[in-house]
């Protein structure tokens, strides 16, 4: 086991033209009471002064990589293979972690032993600087991948052994849901030790990727979303099943059809609707299968006539 001194954590942070906000997520890092770090910075095709300001911190652990704009699958796993950490965690450039985040990973690394292979906190949801604990850690009850999968969980509260990504990578297909596609897959394999202490913060705003995919592309963006999903239904659906009651699996991919159709109603995307309504699985819980189907259909009409409204204007 490694002593204390001797354990590096790489954080990576894979941005695009976020230079407005990278900043506090940058001074987090640099804020940490635990001072045995490096921080990846990979600017994946920045047209804005992203670098200047990464540049503006004066701290030889910041390391700073420009590539080509390839997606954030393939940012992170370039920031991977750049890292020298034994431990390696990932940070949106929108969010941020607090100032005892590495040190109580690393005192619980330190108490496990060789086997802490995964490990994850708790985390908050902040809006307008109120942070709110996310309800996820609320039922420790279910089995870690269990609850995992019914919270689509991000990669943001994990900390990794490096050794994990000798096999495990973010699935470049992926334009959303990488997160929650490797963590996952990484479920599968191996023990997560949860930290129950609120230690990262996701920030809730409206330029993030979660609100901006249902708006530009939203149809690229549906299907792609869709595809993470049951991407990992098929390829593991036998080892899912074993933990996840198999309406809760397919509870998520028809999560994800409401979502894309509600946002193909407001588009006056009626076409695209259809397509999504049918592919609400009825295989998933009759109660929330009834819910989103009820609501799109409840709510056509009244788009359908705003839609004709609009165009004859």
């Amino acid at each position: 086991m490694k002593k204390e001194k001797d354990i590096l954590f790489s954080i990576i942070i894979a941005t695009y033209n976020r230079a407005h906000i990278i900043g506090k997520a940058i001074e987090s890092i640099i804020n940490q009471t635990y001072n045995n770090w490096e921080l990846i910075i990979v600017d994946d095709g920045s047209t804005d002064n992203t670098k200047e300001i990464v540049e503006s911190y004066s701290d030889n652990r910041i390391s700073y990589f420009l590539k080509k704009n390839e997606e954030r699958s393939i940012a992170r796993n370039y920031g991977i293979d750049k890292s020298k950490g034994d431990y390696i965690s990932f940070l949106d450039d929108d969010d941020y972690y607090l100032a005892e985040f590495l040190y109580v990973f690393n005192n619980k690394i330190a108490s496990i032993g060789e086997t802490a292979s995964v490990l994850m906190c708790f985390e908050y949801h902040e809006k307008d600087s109120i942070k709110v604990k996310n309800i996820m850690s609320g039922n420790l009850l279910k089995p870690p991948l269990r609850l995992l999968w019914t919270s689509q969980t991000s990669i943001r509260p994990f900390v990794f052994q490096r050794d994990v990504f000798r096999s495990e990578r973010f699935k470049e297909e992926c334009k959303f849901g990488q997160d929650f596609h490797l963590a996952i897959r990484i479920a599968l394999k191996y023990k997560i030790h949860i930290i129950p202490d609120y230690l990262s913060v996701n920030v809730l705003h409206q330029g993030q990727g979660t609100n901006l995919k249902f708006l530009k592309n939203y149809r690229e963006n549906a299907e792609l979303s869709i595809m993470c999903i049951n991407n990992l239904l098929e390829n593991h659906f036998a080892q899912l099943v074993r933990v996840i009651p198999k309406n809760e699996l397919f509870d998520l991919v028809n999560h994800k059809i409401y979502g894309f159709a509600s946002a193909a109603l407001k588009h006056c995307d009626f076409n695209y609707f259809n397509s999504l309504f049918w592919k609400l699985n009825l295989k998933a819980s009759i109660g929330k299968t009834f819910y989103y189907g009820f609501s799109l259909i409840l709510r056509f009409p009244y788009y359908y006539l705003k839609c004709i409204y609009q165009n004859n204007k």
